[in-house]
């Protein structure tokens, strides 16, 4: 090189000479080290002008000085920036073999940080980046593993604006550096970015990493010279520009390596690929390879290409030489894709360090998890408690109160930094659980037999360590417990892990679940949690701004998991799924804006991890040994955005069966059936509303109304069109609107309609001429306000809150359809009252809201003479709702579900949709009604609390479904089975557009045998005193009875 480009060497060694710090023969002699035998690239020569070239060479003597004197091998990062164009020029040195752990390493992570944004964490441009490695060693022949590397950054120019560019957009013309572009369309390199920019954007979830491999030395060569960036000519700048001509390519590989090939990994930048540039690097290096050269391409779609051109390293410094390199290869590449499914956490390190390898890492990482999610206990005299509960029937305490009496007792003896301490002081015992899970678990193993007392299990009570023995012995119980798991799959969102419920310690878990799913994912933690095999329920997002928020969210997300499953499986007592809930917990965000944008991709890895859990794949060992369904619904955070939509159409991508049944909530386009639109709640709670006025020959128009929850939400907004009543206050997100004399009816109806036409409507939409003197609208954002009788209001925010604990609400019934959990407590429950007289401030209470009251708050009302239904009992609209829409997408074929269930135009949706809608409001109402009348009933004579009522009557429905699904003889009646199936399923389907015999062979039997013995549990249940020991011949009196109708062809409800 120094004679190549002579002038420059020169003019170099002058600039060096004229500082005077070495001597001119120490000059003259780095200097021509530095050219010619350092291996630096031609390109750094052909582009950089001798100022720069000076000022790197002298860094480098020094170095070498500092190395001579004291033996230490610091080499300082040096940095140039073009302040024109904000380019940017480094030299550091690369990272020692096999030490991921290297001043190198910490240079790319701050390179990633700063001119990558791989993970979108600032508005900054992700920048164009060219590395290579020297072939020669910085420090000479005692040093020869110490090269260095040099790193171009560009900002590259796209040729459209942001706001012009499509995120799915494949045309490379439109993606590319326009430089780049020019000199790579109609070659290897742009088929290649095009092959891989197209399964990018055809990946739905956005999380994928997708993987091109090249090798052979002669492919090669030729792969680095297609793949060469664009030239361009030298500038006079300090810089060089980010070029790449392909002359630069001229040198060989050293004589000690042998080039295998280059890797192009492709992915949607994410939060999720914060890190995965400095960890890429680990993973090439961990197996005995180093890239000569890589490259980072982004596209303006938001995806990035990685290119490495990888070499093996010198025999003399692999870790494992016996190794073949093709398992090498085999174990960098299954390395890659763990790497990009593992979060970024503590447990990284462990792999970067070498203490693990990237999968013990993810292991340990997984059961950490599961040991801080599942180890809290309240003890074992616990369950004393909840015998005395069930002893006395739960008369002054529900099983719903025990459970979080055992929340708030509960306490984990673990913490993160304890457990991730006893790996990193244990690691040959977590190499040793790894090799049983994987022994257990692994498909590409001979499988093993997990033993309870073993070597393992000894060498880890042997083990000085109090807190290291319970850990271990937790990640076994994780071993032990899995049924199926996705950490062998090649592509995956996270890692998932499926257990039934029987690990679940009975001192915690009175009622033990059907099955658990649990999954790490980059951003989040995921729970999952059915009572039965037929089950349905939403999943929601958990998010927290701040330590103190996530960490109260992190030690109670077992509990608020199960509990909800457990409640919706009482709720779902007269419908043919069981009750599920799933939840994800958002890692911690600093801002609202920050979790906001993490739930859409928390979501979509959830439910594809979920889907890896239920489709049979080669890749997963199933040591269930059966095929299963979980139906998901929308909820807190995930009912937007069309995420249960999304949800639907990937399960469909990925081949499921049951992609029309998956997910309920969808649009009317994907054949959902919403619930406001209808007002499917709505129609369950307004008759119990009605059922009160015939019960006491009230006229609706004379009834005075509060209710919570206004025209911009889904109960609020359907209560305000469907009743007479004389409404007197509304109470939603933006405030308090007031009139003791009435509320304009044809006003409200406005505001609720206003929400149907994608307008914004609240409480404060309200007309303000139509109130009376008296009234009044308070915003939520008020400060210091005066009402009409002279009453100060310091807060709107405080003041909406309260309202229904003020002095002006009071009206015969109060309806909440909205407002924070717990509104109403033993502590605030007096304040129903009136404090001179005692009088309640409201006659009746129905909850459209859920648990806006607790049940000791609502027994205390109930005693003080209110008449009260409880949200399980009233709000239940929606989940019937939403089983008839998994009932008609499980019966019908893709064909008949696109003709019938897909509507086009709401305007003109098709006949059979119209029409099957009301016959789920029909449905609907009828089951209102007759829990109504069986509460109603029982109360009267038993003078029990209606919240109790409805727990016992759940439970009682619930253990008869059961005992009828253990009768082989009722369910191989076929007659009577196919008797109640017509009978329990709407005409419009069953018989009008399919046969029984059609709706038997397509939908799971599990799915039929939960409708039969639902209808057979519920319909009897309701008739019955149910307080009462009721006997086994009422049953069969009952069965009698239904088989009478058989005869008579009478298909009259029971």
């Amino acid at each position: 090189m120094s004679a190549k480009y002579s002038a420059q060497f020169a003019e170099v060694r002058k600039l060096i000479k004229a500082k005077g710090l070495f001597t001119d023969a120490a000059v003259d002699s780095h200097s021509m080290e530095y050219y010619n035998h350092l291996g630096l690239n031609e390109f750094y020569f052909q582009t950089a002008n001798p100022a720069a070239i000076a000022d790197n060479l002298l860094a480098v003597i020094a170095a070498r000085a500092l190395h001579s004197a004291s033996g230490a091998d610091y080499f300082p990062e040096i940095r140039q920036v073009d302040e024109k164009t904000g380019d940017v020029f480094a030299l550091a040195r690369a990272s020692l073999t096999n030490r991921k752990a290297s001043q190198n390493y910490k240079v790319e992570q701050q390179f990633e940080l700063e001119f990558l944004d791989m993970g979108l964490s600032s508005n900054k441009q992700q920048m164009r980046m060219q590395c290579y490695r020297s072939t020669g060693s910085v420090f000479g022949i005692d040093g020869d593993t110490e090269r260095l590397r040099t790193y171009f950054f560009q900002k590259p120019k796209f040729p459209l604006k942001p706001e012009e560019l499509s995120p799915n957009e494949k045309d490379l013309s439109k993606l590319l550096d326009v430089d780049f572009y020019a000199s790579k369309k109609r070659t290897v390199t742009a088929s290649i970015f095009e092959k891989l920019n197209s399964q990018v954007v055809d990946d739905s979830t956005g999380l994928a990493l997708f993987v091109n491999v090249v090798g052979a030395r002669s492919f090669l060569r030729e792969r680095l010279a297609a793949l060469a960036l664009p030239f361009t000519p030298p500038r006079p700048s300090s810089l060089p520009p980010l070029a790449l001509p392909v002359e630069a390519l001229s040198e060989s590989p050293p004589a000690d390596s042998a080039a295998r090939g280059g890797e192009d990994l492709a992915f949607r930048r994410g939060p999720h690929t914060e890190d995965f540039f400095s960890r890429l690097g680990d993973c090439v290096t961990m197996w005995g390879f180093y890239s000569q050269r890589k490259y980072v391409e982004p596209l303006a779609n938001g995806a990035t290409v990685i290119t490495s051109f990888i070499e093996t390293l010198p025999v003399k410094e692999l870790v494992d030489p016996d190794m073949a390199e093709e398992d090498r290869i085999d174990h960098l590449l299954t390395a890659l894709r763990m790497q990009f499914a593992m979060p970024k956490s503590k447990f990284a390190d462990f792999a970067r360090d070498r203490l693990l390898t990237v999968h013990e890492a993810a292991y340990a990482m997984s059961a950490c998890q599961f040991a801080l999610h599942f180890s809290g206990t309240v003890g074992h005299s616990f369950p004393r408690l909840e015998k005395l509960v069930k002893q006395f029937g739960g008369k002054n305490l529900t099983m719903q109160e025990v459970y979080e009496l055992r929340t708030r007792l509960k306490t984990c003896p673990f913490s993160e930094e304890m457990i991730f301490k006893v790996v990193e002081d244990n690691p040959e015992i977590v190499k040793l659980l790894y090799k049983e899970f994987e022994s257990l678990h692994n498909p590409r193993m001979k499988r093993g037999v997990f033993s309870e007392e073993c070597e393992l299990k000894e060498k880890i009570l042997r083990l000085d360590s109090s807190e290291a023995v319970p850990v271990f012995l937790k990640f076994r119980l994780f071993n032990q417990h899995i049924l199926r798991t996705n950490f062998w799959m090649n592509s995956k969102c996270g890692f998932a892990f499926r257990f039934s419920g029987a690990f679940l310690p009975a001192s915690d878990f009175p009622v033990l679940p059907y099955s658990v799913f649990f999954q790490v994912a980059s951003k989040s933690v995921g729970f999952h949690v059915r009572f039965a095999d037929v089950a349905r329920g939403g999943v929601r997002v958990v998010q927290s701004v701040g330590t103190v928020a996530y960490e109260r969210n992190k030690r109670t997300v077992l509990d608020e998991v199960f509990k909800l499953a457990f409640t919706q499986q009482f709720k779902n007592k007269d419908i043919s799924e069981g009750g599920s809930k799933g939840i994800i917990l958002l890692n911690k965000a600093k801002t609202l804006p920050e979790a906001q944008l993490l739930t859409p991709m928390a979501f979509k890895a959830y439910v594809d991890n979920m889907l890896d859990l239920l489709l049979p794949h080669h890749d997963v060992v199933d040591l269930l040994g059966m095929s299963e369904v979980c139906f998901l619904g929308p909820d807190e955070n995930t009912g937007t955005g069309g995420l249960v939509d999304w949800a639907a159409l990937r399960a469909k991508e990925r081949g499921a069966w049951f992609w029309k049944a998956f997910t309920t909530g969808k649009a009317p386009s994907k054949g959902g059936i919403p619930h406001d639109v209808f007002g499917m709640t709505t129609a369950s709670v307004e008759t119990y509303v009605r059922g009160i006025y015939e019960k006491l020959n009230l006229k609706e128009e004379e009834v005075t109304r509060i209710q919570t929850g206004g025209p911009d939400g889904d109960l609020g907004c359907n209560a305000l069109l469907q009743t007479k009543s004389k409404t007197i206050a509304v109470v939603d997100g933006s405030g308090v609107v007031y009139d003791p004399r009435g509320l304009d009816a044809a006003e409200l109806k406005r505001l609720a309609h206003l929400r149907f036409e994608g307008k914004p409507t609240s409480a404060m939409h309200y007309n303000p001429a139509l109130l009376s003197p008296g009234g009044f609208q308070v915003d939520q954002e008020a400060r210091d306000i005066t009402l009409p009788d002279g009453t100060r209001v310091a807060s709107g925010f405080e003041f909406r809150n309260t309202f229904h604990l003020s002095s002006y609400a009071s009206a015969d019934l109060f309806n909440p359809c909205g407002g924070r959990p717990a509104s109403i407590t033993p502590q605030n429950v007096d304040k129903l009252f009136d404090p001179k007289t005692g009088e309640k401030k409201f006659k009746y209470i129905v909850e459209g809201a859920n648990v806006f009251i607790t049940d000791d708050a609502r027994r205390i009302l109930e005693d003080r003479g209110v008449i009260l239904f409880k949200d399980a009992s009233t709000n239940k609209g929606g989940v019937t709702s939403s089983s008839m829409e998994v009932l008609a997408a499980l019966a019908l074929t893709e064909e008949e579900f696109n003709e019938h269930m897909q509507v086009r135009d709401m305007k003109n949706p098709p006949k059979f949709y119209r029409e099957y809608v009301q016959a789920i409001l029909k449905r609907i109402r009828e089951n209102a009604k007759l829990e109504f009348e069986a509460l109603w009933n029982e109360a009267k004579r038993t003078g029990m609390h209606r919240c109790d009522l409805t727990d016992i009557l759940s439970q009682k429905i619930i253990e008869l479904k059961q005992d009828i699904a253990k009768s082989n003889a009722l369910w191989h009646d076929d007659a009577l089975v196919n008797f109640v199936l017509q009978t329990a399923i709407p005409d419009i389907l069953v018989p009008g557009l399919i046969s029984v015999e059609t709706f038997r062979q397509r939908v799971p039997e599990p799915y039929q045998k939960a409708i039969f013995t639902t209808f057979l549990a519920s319909r009897f249940f309701y008739k019955q005193q149910f307080t009462a020991d009721v006997s086994a011949f009422a049953f069969i009196a009952y069965l009698d009875e239904i088989k009478e109708q058989m005869v008579a062809g009478d298909k009259r409800q029971n």
